[in-house]
């Protein structure tokens, strides 16, 4: 391949990369982590694995996480802060 070939691939590569990328299972998990040891990061109160379930499922409609994520998030009750506006997980929360 000449050299403008590879020059045009790598701009088109750059061009289609979605920075709004789906959180992986182990990206999802490491958070939950993080997130879990940060005092006040989360509501002290206690959420019911429906509403959970239910924010879970929205991140995942909304293609912020993986279904692979998802599956982990249902099993250890891990629900997605999710900020509408931005469209972005902000924190990640035990229910």
């Amino acid at each position: 391949m000449s050299f403008k070939s590879l020059t045009f691939a790598g701009a088109i590569a750059l061009l289609s990369f979605d920075s709004n990328a789906a959180i992986s299972m182990a990206a999802y998990e490491a958070m939950a982590q993080r997130d879990a040891q940060a005092a006040g990061r989360c509501t002290s109160k206690p959420t019911s694995y429906t509403e959970v379930k239910a924010r879970i499922d929205f991140a995942l409609g909304m293609g912020l996480i993986t279904q692979r994520a998802s599956f982990w998030a249902k099993a250890y009750s891990y629900y997605p802060v999710v900020d509408t506006y931005t469209r972005s997980v902000l924190a990640i929360c035990r229910g």
